[in-house]
């Protein structure tokens, strides 16, 4: 799973990711109800991304609703070649690893 700890995603130091502390903050600040946090993922993911980029990345995980799919059939589906998918899907970790805010939403809800 490319959000466990272990994976590339959090390769930065545990130091740099904040124990709960961020996401506890920003629920008791209203900023987020504990259904929201991943509704403001999907909707920073959608503002950065375009449609079928975003729609493999959920499929190739399984969020937002869609099953987890495997990368070949998500070829299929868009008519692209398995690289091209595997090409986005790493654009969108990469943004998300870019920015530390949902860096540290993602972590905190993993512990």
């Amino acid at each position: 799973n490319i959000f466990s700890k272990e994976s590339a995603i959090f390769a930065k130091a545990d130091d740099d990711i904040k124990p709960r502390e961020t996401v506890m903050r920003m629920v008791q600040e209203e900023k987020f109800s504990d259904g929201d946090i991943f509704e403001y993922l999907y909707t920073r993911l959608e503002e950065q991304f375009g449609e079928r980029d975003y729609k493999m990345f959920y499929m190739s995980f399984g969020l937002n609703g869609y099953e987890e799919t495997k990368g070949k059939d998500i070829a299929i589906e868009f008519g692209v070649s398995e690289g091209l998918v595997s090409q986005k899907i790493k654009k969108v970790i990469q943004f998300i690893r870019k920015d530390e805010e949902l860096c540290e939403i993602l972590a905190n809800l993993l512990k």
